[in-house]
């Protein structure tokens, strides 16, 4: 299996994007991603599951991002995702040069992981 991490990468932001505009619960938010780039890049959700967090690190934990997680202050209300302001072109780009400056490694070995998993010996 051949993953093209740079198409990936513009793939799973730019749908992040298109997304939040309907302020989404997370959940939602979360498997739709997975869905849409599964389906266009042919990959299993499992797969896209299996790469999610560096992309969900720079979205809701580093400041970085015309994201925000928006938490649930009342029972019974979900969690959701919302778009902090219109963003353009250059903003996806610029997200998915800083997510694989900061975790290229880091997906490689996640692909590589999933692609070659580990097998216990039988014993």
């Amino acid at each position: 299996m051949r993953i093209d991490i740079e198409k990936f990468a513009e793939t799973y932001i730019r749908e992040a994007f298109r997304l939040s505009k309907k302020n989404p619960s997370l959940n939602s938010f979360d498997n739709n991603i997975r869905a849409f780039v599964s389906k266009k890049l042919k990959l299993s959700k499992n797969f896209v599951g299996h790469l999610h967090h560096a992309f969900h690190w720079e979205f809701f934990c580093n400041n970085n991002s015309l994201l925000e997680y928006v938490q649930a202050h009342v029972p019974g209300e979900t969690n959701s995702v919302k778009l902090k302001s219109l963003y353009k072109e250059r903003d996806i780009q610029n997200l998915k040069e800083l997510i694989l400056d900061k975790y290229k490694t880091y997906l490689d070995s996640r692909v590589s992981s999933y692609v070659n998993p580990v097998r216990k010996k039988a014993g």
